[in-house]
């Protein structure tokens, strides 16, 4: 008689997160997906500057990045494994309290 055990995943978020890069995701999760091209227009940093904070949190795996049909470009959108704690730290870090759908 052999049993297999599961155990639920539960994630948990294994890095410090500036102001900067929660606003990042704060911004990605409103728009659901953002390019590189798009983050630069909506935080008015520099092209280098969005793209290296991206790749930042896509190596933390807080991102993946998305290339749709009609677009030239990649968009990066939020990993749904660690929504409800980037939820919870947008509430106390960012005084946010976001609700989806």
């Amino acid at each position: 008689d052999k049993k297999v055990y599961v155990r639920e995943f539960v994630p948990k978020l294994n890095v410090e997160l500036s102001l900067h890069e929660l606003m990042i995701l704060e911004a990605i999760m409103q728009h659901t997906s953002l390019s590189v091209k798009e983050l630069r227009m909506v935080l008015r940093n520099s092209s280098k500057e969005s793209r290296l904070s991206l790749e930042f949190l896509r190596e933390k795996n807080l991102l993946y990045p998305k290339k749709y049909q009609d677009s030239k470009e990649i968009e990066y959108q939020i990993n749904l494994l660690y929504l409800k704690e980037l939820q919870s730290l947008f509430h106390s870090r960012l005084n946010r309290n976001i609700k989806l759908g």
